[in-house]
């Protein structure tokens, strides 16, 4: 094939050639003088603007419906669709003035099969305090299920689908949720003979277990900025928590009990914001217990049965059976947290969370592991919960109970006293003597003529399980993955680094956990700041990297987000994008292609920093997925006239170099950062306007054509597309980027994106064609700017062409059918802008 020697400026071609292959050319053609249409959306309208730019942006991004999000039985509301409704209401707040955010809850519909589905949001104007409507307390999602009909709504709240709230500077907010499962075990060994000397074959061994489950829970709240909020705040926070112990068929426990804390400030002192001061938190705090502080029956039916809470001297708390291991019992706890925060009549933050949810076998996180060895080490470890067979003894071939009665005879040598739970079986003395009392029982010296004896040791295991949820981003906390739910990952409390999620055991020689009271977040960790990164495996811990943090935003006060804006690409940068200490991504860095020398990182990198587990959904809300985002903005609330615009495929170098002229930018290419008494003093930047005729803009446009060369069909598909350009942002030759300290405190997120926040506005994409067929039919698809007329022309020869149609895209795209042509000679097909 070869292709025509002249193709006309601003043409967009689609070639059908003998065998239907196809060539394109994409470049947009246009009629002159034609001015766009006005903005899509009023961004007077909150609840409108939120509704039909949410609707492009998941349509465009993720393929989904926002009038039918299905959040039942297929969840589809997953972190990736909440970053983009976020992003939606951050944007409109851009363009407000409003001191409070613009709050959007959802309403679901339930259909005759069940399907439950977000159809909609409403706007929450204004409440009249806690018994408003709209505050309703939330219901588990499977309440839902028990409404059916043809078309049944549902306008209350449901825990896990959060509501949507704009991104505001200075509020407080939500911040953190604790939680402590804790489980003591106490065994007691019982032993009977006929007589005194009786032979062993005589004797009978009973056991008995006690034990008490308790749940602490508490949350935190917080104002991470430096400035004191003026206004009264009343804070109301709830959680409804259900435990339940399963043991065969018998569950006890599993009525949800329900903790509350409400309280009014007058005003909220500010953080005092310093990267080594603790900023000012509020916490309440509550303790449930589940009651199953009574002894478990071995014998059918078994399970826990009452006591007369005489343990140690009442024979009916003991199974008279044979000595068995320590039954499965399966215990469970469910949280539904629930949080408001009002000014007023105005909410400024509102959380309803599922989870965390909490299972284990308390039987295997109870046992211990033994080692190789005599069971003795000079720890102090006697493993007398051990599980491990043995032959022969008394205490049915379970090492753990061989071990309870060694140490009550003294066979391992006197124990040191912390570990020593004497029962009043024996006169006060010391444990040396109360362990020959029990011996003398097993052989038969008179000195002790009781029938019935208990093991003077009564070992007592506490078993525990820490979960802690934290905000990074005081800005980013309204769903569980926002808060880093991570089993196994490290929870630094106050008193130690614990596993969050798992169970781990003491016996008296560690301290539990404490909840972390009036002290900065672990996890809050912006610019500069490692933190939680360091205790995962095989992620990036660089606390600057700008590939999933904004440049020198080292905590809240550094947000400089617009309001008041007339609708123009060029703030869209500054805007808050929904996942942790980013706004909308204009750079050219990928965090999935992160690598060191363990190989690939990026898709474990991000999946840390965001919560986001699944890498399928959190590969769709990484940072570059803002070019798609810029893509659909663009075409859909852009006022500026298409005629006008440049194309974002113009090969001409010296077209681009004009653009850029009159650009300006900040440029730091000046003295380094000076450390002064332990403060790290940034270098002042200066502002520098582009000249088309510059060195600079030259490499830039070269950048650009390169990168064009290396797309597919070797042209960008969209306006965002350019952003991959790594020369308008991170790479600006107007900026000392090489130089670390430079890069760490010299460059702001601003400075990186002065480029394309000034160029986004000026460029269109063009209308781009893909032939596609189904069912045996061929149809061309075009792309092209709603609100707009295209004309889609015919020719054989590039010179004279014939329109055969003229249609307004819809969502960013038309279809026209197409018949192949009935010779061999080729077939050109193009579109033009009309109006």
């Amino acid at each position: 094939m070869i292709a025509p020697k002249h193709k006309p400026p601003g043409l967009h071609l689609l070639a059908f050639l003998p065998g239907w292959l196809m060539i394109c050319v994409l470049l947009l053609g246009f009629a002159p003088n034609r001015s766009r249409s006005a903005p899509n959306f009023d961004t007077t309208n909150p609840l409108g603007f939120f509704t039909n730019v949410a609707s492009r942006l998941l349509a465009s991004q993720l393929n989904l419906n926002l009038s039918q999000l299905q959040v039942y039985p297929t969840n589809q509301y997953t972190p990736a669709v909440q970053r983009l409704l976020q992003v939606t209401a951050n944007i409109y707040d851009a363009t407000s003035t409003n001191f409070y955010p613009s709050v959007f809850r959802p309403v679901f519909s339930i259909d005759a099969n069940t399907n439950i589905c977000i159809c909609g949001y409403r706007q929450v104007i204004g409440v009249s305090g806690m018994n408003d409507s709209q505050l309703t307390a939330p219901v588990d999602l499977s309440v839902l299920t028990r409404f059916s009909g043809p078309s049944y709504h549902f306008n209350g709240n449901v825990y896990g689908i959060p509501w949507i709230i704009g991104a505001r500077k200075g509020l407080p907010n939500f911040n953190q949720f604790w939680m402590l499962n804790q489980v003591q075990v106490t065994r007691k060994l019982q032993f009977t003979r006929p007589y005194v000397g009786a032979p062993l074959s005589a004797y009978t061994t009973n056991q008995c277990y006690v034990i008490g489950i308790s749940n602490h829970i508490g949350m935190n709240f917080w104002n991470s900025y430096s400035n004191s909020y003026p206004n009264p705040v009343t804070v109301y926070a709830a959680n409804y928590v259900t435990m339940s112990l399963t043991v065969g068929s018998q569950t006890h426990g599993g009525i949800p009990l329900q903790f509350v804390y409400e309280t009014n400030m007058s005003t909220w002192p500010g953080s005092a914001w310093n990267l080594s001061l603790p900023p000012s938190t509020r916490t309440p705090s509550a303790n449930s217990f589940l009651s199953i502080d009574c002894p478990y029956n071995f014998i059918s039916p078994a399970g826990f049965f009452p006591s007369s809470g005489t343990f140690a001297e009442d024979n009916n708390d003991f199974d008279p059976g044979p000595i068995v291991q320590f039954p499965s019992m399966q215990l469970a706890t469910t949280n539904w947290i629930y949080a408001v925060m009002l000014d007023g009549s105005n909410v400024i933050d509102y959380v309803q969370i599922a989870g965390p949810d909490n299972s284990t076998n308390l039987a295997w996180a109870l046992a211990d592991v033994y080692p190789n060895g005599n069971g003795n080490n000079n720890n102090g470890d006697y493993y007398v919960w051990a599980t491990n067979t043995i032959l022969g003894g008394i205490s049915g071939g379970i090492l753990g109970i061989n071990q309870q009665i060694a140490l009550s005879s003294g066979a391992l040598g006197v124990i040191p006293l912390q570990f020593w739970n004497p029962t009043p079986d024996f006169p006060n003395g010391s444990i040396a003597d109360q362990q020959a009392y029990f011996e003398d029982f097993f052989n038969g010296n008179p000195a002790n003529e009781e029938s019935t004896i208990q093991a003077p040791y009564t070992p007592t295991r506490t078993l525990y399980c820490p979960c802690l949820m934290q905000a990074n981003d005081p800005l980013v906390h309204y769903l569980g993955s926002d808060l880093n739910n991570i089993p196994g990952s490290a929870a630094a409390w106050l008193n130690g680094s614990f596993l969050n999620g798992l169970w781990s055991k003491t016996d008296g020689l560690s301290s539990l956990p404490t909840f972390p009271l009036n002290t900065q977040s672990t996890r809050y960790q912006p610019w500069g700041i490692t933190r939680q990164m360091g205790t995962y495996f095989a992620v990036d811990t660089n606390g600057c990297n700008l590939a999933f943090k904004d440049p020198c935003v080292i905590g809240s006060d550094y947000w400089n987000f617009p309001t008041n804006q007339s609708w123009n690409l060029n703030w869209l940068g500054q805007v808050h994008r929904g996942t942790p200490w980013q706004t909308v991504y204009l750079k050219s860095p990928d965090v999935l292609t992160e690598t060191n020398a363990l190989g690939s990182i990026g898709t474990n990198t991000w999946m840390a920093w965001t919560g986001d587990l699944n890498p399928q959904d959190a590969a769709l809300s990484r940072p570059v997925m803002d070019w798609q985002l810029v893509d659909t903005l663009a075409s859909l609330l852009n006022t500026n006239n298409l005629n006008t615009q440049f194309s974002v495929n113009t090969p001409n170098l010296n077209a681009w170099t004009s653009q850029f002229d009159g650009f300006t930018v900040s440029s730091n290419v000046m003295a380094g950062v000076i450390a002064r008494l332990g403060y790290i003093i940034p270098p002042t930047t200066s502002a520098v306007v582009i000249s088309s005729n510059s060195s600079q803009a030259s490499v830039i446009a070269n950048a650009i054509a390169t990168a064009r060369a290396g797309q597919s069909g070797q042209a960008f598909h969209g306006v965002g597309d350019i952003l991959a350009v790594p020369q308008l942002s991170q790479q600006s030759p107007y900026l000392n980027w090489n130089n670390s300290y430079q890069q760490l405190y010299g460059i702001s997120d601003q400075s990186y994106e002065a480029i394309p926040s000034q160029l986004l506005p000026l460029l269109r994409a063009d209308s781009i064609g893909t032939l596609t067929a189904t069912n045996g039919q061929s149809q061309l698809q075009f792309s092209g700017d709603d609100g707009h007329a295209y004309a889609v022309q015919v020719s054989a020869d590039l010179l004279n062409w014939t329109a055969i149609a003229t249609n307004t895209p819809v969502n960013g795209t038309f279809t026209i059918p197409v018949a192949p042509p009935g010779n061999s000679a080729a077939q050109f097909y193009r579109t033009r802008l009309v109006q």
